[in-house]
């Protein structure tokens, strides 16, 4: 983003000015500092910013932004918890993209996986979507011991990712990753499919939450009306469920 070459010289941009005073003030956080404006200084960063020496990097954490670069940089660093979360994890795991599946390659560690398996088992909490007649026998140590499984034949084309033309495919070339697993992952595997559908696909809106609240107002009449919290959600879900399998 400091690249003149690339992006031009920020300082004959009101524009630019404009976004970036922007930037520097309200953020959306409840930090004090958000309601700092910085002004620009487009002068080079020097070396004194990059020392080893502790005082150097105590500076260099406190003191406010130069760059529209450094600045971009500071807000992601300042909000990346609240961004980063385990959904996010996944999504970036089981994305079919070429590029990124090469960084999950190199960068997952013991930590993501971590992420990554409470959403395989928070999403197959009861009641579990997932309709493979297999994983109702499952244990969660199975239904992981699964998930990593399969993910590694995902991660190195193996069965059943071993054709070349799954890779060729337009919804590699764009990057829709709920579509590709849909065709390829979900009736082939257990376990990953059903995960990979649901965290690389977008968000539903909020219908199900709309059909949950009407299943709540059906239990929530007359005597009802003083249950509890924990009884209320524990009567919706059978209710759901009841509504679910009504055609059975």
């Amino acid at each position: 983003m400091n690249d003149e070459s690339l992006f031009g010289d920020m300082t004959l941009d009101s524009n630019l000015h404009r976004e970036k005073d922007m930037m520097g003030g309200d953020g959306g956080d409840d930090d004090d500092d958000d309601d700092v404006v910085f002004s620009i200084d487009t002068s080079p960063i020097t070396s004194s910013y990059t020392d080893s020496d502790d005082d150097d990097d105590v500076a260099k954490a406190t003191r406010p932004p130069k760059s529209f670069g450094e600045l971009f940089i500071w807000h992601w660093d300042k909000r990346k918890l609240r961004i980063e979360h385990e959904y996010a994890f996944a999504g970036w795991a089981l994305c079919v993209l070429e590029d990124v599946r090469k960084d999950v390659l190199s960068r997952m560690t013991g930590e993501y996986q971590s992420a990554i398996d409470k959403v395989i088992i928070r999403l197959h909490a009861p009641p579990c979507a997932n309709t493979n007649p297999a994983v109702s026998s499952m244990s969660k140590a199975d239904i992981l011991g699964t998930f990593l499984n399969e993910f590694k034949a995902y991660q190195y084309r193996m069965y059943p990712y071993d054709s070349a033309s799954r890779w060729l495919s337009q919804d590699v070339v764009k990057g829709d990753s709920y579509l590709w697993h849909e065709k390829y992952s979900l009736r082939s595997t257990k376990v990953l499919g059903f995960v990979a559908c649901r965290v690389t696909s977008k968000l539903c809106g909020i219908g199900a939450a709309e059909r949950c609240w009407g299943g709540v107002k059906q239990i929530k009449t007359g005597k009802r009306s003083h249950l509890s919290g924990e009884s209320t959600e524990k009567r919706s879900i059978i209710f759901a469920m009841q509504w679910l399998h009504r055609d059975e």
